[in-house]
């Protein structure tokens, strides 16, 4: 099984934009709770809250920024108002600049998790003719 951290580079990523301070700071909370396998959170308000010392309705507009600029999917919690179930996103114009290349495969994944097929491509040095 291989294990991402696609969280990582997704944190990483959030701290160079223009969201406020809280929301990044919220998005850093969320990644701490992360499963590296599958990329989903589910911590309470409550627990985001106090992990970084804002109030609750604090939290609540961090995420909602998060989500509507997105970084984030929210799957709202179900029946007796559950946790709410939160997965990294990355916004649509940054999709094609964040393409990752298995070095097993050669498939060319996304870090939204879409696969292409492998592209062969030759390098070669600058000061080397091709002949």
């Amino acid at each position: 099984m291989r294990i991402e951290y696609r969280h990582l580079r997704w944190l990483s990523l959030i701290w160079d934009t223009d969201l406020t301070t809280k929301a990044k700071v919220t998005a850093a909370a969320l990644a701490d709770h992360m499963n590296a396998n599958n990329h989903i959170a589910w911590p309470s308000e409550d627990r985001l809250a106090d992990m970084t010392s804002q109030s609750k309705r604090t939290i609540v507009r961090s995420i909602e920024e998060l989500e509507k600029s997105g970084w984030l999917v929210i799957e709202r919690g179900g029946i007796n108002r559950g946790t709410n179930r939160y997965s990294t996103a990355f916004p649509k114009e940054l999709e094609s600049l964040l393409m990752t290349q298995s070095p097993s495969t050669g498939a060319t994944e996304s870090l939204a998790g879409a696969t292409q097929s492998p592209v062969r491509v030759t390098h070669s040095h600058p000061n080397q003719s091709n002949e």
